[in-house]
C-alpha cells in the first residue's frame, strides 16, 4: 500500500511527504524498492518527505 500527499508553494516549488507498507508471503523477508536494506520480517514500512523545485 502506498500514500503521498504534495503541497505547492509556489509556480515552481512543492513540499512532498509519501509512504509505502509492504506485507510479503510467509516465508519471504519484505523490500521495498532496490534502495532498503530487505526485513528481517515479512513487513516493511518507510516515510520519505522533501522539497522539489525546479529550474
Amino acid at each position: 500500500m502506498s500514500a503521498g500527499l504534495h503541497y505547492l508553494l509556489s509556480k515552481r516549488t512543492d513540499i512532498y511527504l509519501s509512504s509505502d507498507w509492504l506485507k510479503a508471503s510467509q516465508g519471504v523477508d519484505a523490500v521495498i524498492g532496490y534502495s532498503f536494506t530487505p526485513s528481517t520480517t515479512t513487513t516493511q514500512a518507510d516515510v520519505r518527505i522533501g522539497m522539489r523545485h525546479s529550474f
